[in-house]
Order: structure tokens, then C-alpha cells, then sequence
């Protein structure tokens, strides 16, 4: 735990250790607020990958990643369960502000399907977070509330996350 607990601070730092990777489990609520908004807010689930790459733009480092993410909504009043589903994945831009708020930035594809069609777009996040600053019975996860947005050229759609993080040390070189 006290090696985690360096490694955490490093980061929040925007100190960005070698092969130190910060895997995290999404579980949240989304919706679609423009576009086809026939459906009510569903679940996500997901993971998102901090790698131990960055770069700095204007003094600030940021950390590049990958976030994966599956939504389903549920059809919103209706009898014939029409269930929108969405495939998303991005590659991801981390920056801290502070010492617990970030953004994260992604860039990608989604594939949105439902009863009668699948399309492919291209796809942008954009999430604002909040480390919380306990760890509930002393458990060695970052625990991160998030609220995010994202827009394909069809829909944009809204949610609420919790994020667990977990630091992992993988040897790339050696």
C-alpha cells in the first residue's frame, strides 16, 4: 500500500513514472440528450487505461490512455423493447488540474446499434472527474466521480460514472 500510495502522489503530481500503468472499472448511467432520444437512461460500464506516456502542452502534462465503454438504454415508454446499444473506444488525453480534479479527453469510434440498424462514427468524450480524497475501509483503489459527455455525428449523450483505479507496474523494457 505505501508503495501505491507514492506512485498515486507521483501522478496527481503529474509526475509520470516508467511502465507504471492506472487501470480503472467504469460503472455509471448514461442517456442520449440529442439525437434519438427515444430511450431512457441506461447503463455503462466500462475500463479505462492511463499508460505511462506523456507529453507537455503549455506546462501541463498530459497523460495519453485508452477508455472502452458499452452503453444500453432501454426504449423510453414503449412496448416493442427496441434497446439501443453503444460500442465506444477512444484513445484518451488525462489532465490534471489540481491536486484531485482532471479532465479527460478522448477521441475515437463508436458503433451504435439497435433492432433495425448499426452505424459507425467517429466519436469525442470529453469527462470532468473528482478524486475523492478517502479511501472507504482503507482499500487501496482511487475512487472517481465523473460526469461525462459524448457526441458522434448522430447523438450526444450524457452520464454520471464512478470510476475505480488501480495502479498496476508492468516491465516493458527489461
Amino acid at each position: 500500500y505505501k508503495q501505491y500510495e507514492k506512485e498515486n502522489k507521483k501522478f496527481i503530481n503529474a509526475i509520470v513514472e516508467p511502465d507504471i500503468f492506472y487501470i480503472s472499472g467504469i460503472i455509471g448511467t448514461s442517456n442520449i440528450v440529442i439525437g434519438n432520444n427515444s430511450y431512457s437512461f441506461g447503463k455503462k460500464i466500462g475500463f479505462h487505461i492511463d499508460s505511462p506516456y506523456a507529453f507537455k502542452v503549455f506546462k501541463k502534462t498530459i497523460v495519453m490512455g485508452l477508455k472502452s465503454s458499452i452503453i444500453s438504454l432501454p426504449p423510453l415508454n414503449s412496448i416493442n423493447w427496441d434497446n439501443f446499444r453503444s460500442l465506444n473506444m477512444s484513445s484518451t488525453y488525462s489532465i490534471k488540474f489540481g491536486e484531485r480534479i482532471y479532465t479527460l479527453l478522448g477521441i475515437g469510434i463508436t458503433q451504435n446499434s439497435n433492432n433495425n440498424s448499426t452505424t459507425i462514427s467517429p466519436l469525442g468524450s470529453l469527462d470532468l472527474a473528482y478524486e475523492l480524497p478517502w479511501k472507504p475501509l482503507n482499500i487501496p483503489f482511487d475512487i472517481t466521480f465523473c460526469s461525462s459527455a459524448s457526441w458522434d455525428l448522430e447523438n450526444v449523450s450524457i452520464g454520471f460514472n464512478i470510476m475505480l483505479c488501480k495502479p498496476y507496474k508492468i516491465n516493458l523494457g527489461e
